[in-house]
């Protein structure tokens, strides 16, 4: 009975500190994290870059799953591809438009568990260039071994031209394929309490 009983209370104590570290907000660190995309052109070449300047925050609880939200802003001059030349080309008007749209926002709706401790799938409203879109992206988040930070990870498809990306001849589809992966791998840390609403 006293061996039984010590299990139980060793299950419950590993399932409060498993709470624990989830029911949690965390807030991005930019570097060393990757906030990037990849669009296919014909030849089987692709572009790919990536944005440096983005904030955000993550709110996981268990105990309260609807109360979970996730929210990201990302600075769309930050884009870069390491071409300054390609990398201006994005910021114009013709693609990313970054004087008259200087943020690209994703706000979530419903954060769904898709089992064991890590792995989400979070459905939001995307906006790019005052256009806004329902997503839905799946993704892992795990802990550190100190419970201090974490890791976050997964990537989505978006279409390019339902948000404008691409005016004029690079609205056709021969040049840069419409599909654009957006993908990340992000750097957590623990948010300050008044961070977490």
């Amino acid at each position: 009975m006293q061996l039984t009983n010590t299990l139980t209370a060793a299950v419950l104590l590993f399932i409060a500190l498993q709470c624990d570290v989830l029911a949690a907000c965390w807030v991005p660190r930019e570097s060393p994290s990757t906030l990037g995309f990849i669009v296919k052109q014909p030849g089987n070449s692709t572009i790919t870059g990536q944005f440096g300047h983005f904030d955000g925050l993550i709110c996981l609880d268990p105990a309260a799953p609807d109360s979970d939200h996730i929210r990201l802003h990302v600075q769309t001059d930050s884009v870069a591809t390491g071409l300054p030349e390609l990398d201006q080309a994005l910021r114009s008007p013709v693609f990313l438009g970054t004087e008259q749209w200087p943020q690209a926002t994703f706000e979530s709706e419903t954060v769904r568990r898709l089992g064991g401790q890590t792995r989400y799938e979070v459905r939001g409203k995307f906006t790019l260039r005052n256009v806004s879109k329902f997503i839905e992206v799946p993704f892992t988040l795990t802990p550190s071994t100190d419970k201090q930070s974490a890791k976050l990870e997964g990537e989505t498809v978006i279409n390019r031209l339902d948000y404008g990306v691409g005016q004029g001849q690079w609205g056709d589809t021969q040049w840069a394929d419409n599909k654009v992966t957006l993908e990340f791998s992000v750097d957590l840390e623990r948010a300050a309490p008044n961070e977490g609403n």
